[in-house]
């Protein structure tokens, strides 16, 4: 399965511009990807309020990282952890929920604009809201979160779930570069698992985030 995400942070006065994807795991392929070492945060997007997470290769701002679990398509969880003002660690937990065929199709990406029709279940979705994202303090719209918030009112741990189509290969990469451009991370950058280690039934991140 080949996987499209675009770590999300948008930025604010409480947070200040100073943000920083730290790491982001997937335990059930055995993937961790670290901060300068694999990953990158930039802003490729018009609005430079959002940081965005991505491949450290190169130096162009790339909308997102690219990931081969060399296994079959099924369900995953992405823990995301990120800095706020080199400070205060906030934990973004995704389950990505996956529709379709898994024997036909082994894409999955949670950018909206690169998905050749909308399924059933975001017919009336807006992607700014539902994609999977951060802010410091925002509570969501249109969606459901499970999250944590400290005693100075920053967030702490956000989880979410988000239901994502799967795509056919070759249509989708046409889609990517035609919704991306020069922006669309590149397939020679992408990250095959196994790579590092991953928690072996432990969570280290649950409680992790900051003081309450």
């Amino acid at each position: 399965m080949l996987i499209h995400l675009v770590p999300r942070f948008m930025t604010c006065p409480v947070s200040g511009p100073h943000v920083q994807l730290i790491d982001l795991r997937i335990d059930s392929v055995g993937l961790v990807l670290r901060d300068r070492v694999d990953l990158a945060t930039r802003r490729p997007m018009p609005n430079k309020r959002m940081a965005i997470g991505c491949s450290k290769h190169g130096r162009l701002a790339r909308v997102g990282l690219l990931i081969d679990t060399l296994r079959p398509a099924k369900p995953f969880t992405v823990v995301y952890r990120w800095a706020v003002a080199a400070e205060q660690l906030i934990v973004h937990r995704v389950h990505y929920e996956l529709l379709g065929e898994a024997d036909a199709y082994q894409v999955v990406s949670d950018k909206m604009s690169t998905w050749p029709q909308r399924p059933m279940e975001h017919q009336d979705s807006i992607p700014t809201f539902v994609q999977p994202r951060l802010e410091a303090t925002l509570v969501p719209r249109d969606k459901v979160v499970n999250q944590r918030v400290g005693s100075n009112g920053l967030l702490l741990e956000r989880e979410e779930s988000f239901q994502v189509p799967l795509l056919d290969r070759d249509d989708w990469f046409k889609r990517l570069n035609e919704s991306l451009g020069d922006r669309a991370p590149r397939l020679e950058d992408v990250v095959a698992c196994p790579l590092g280690t991953a928690g072996q039934g432990i969570d280290p991140y649950l409680f992790v985030g900051g003081e309450d």
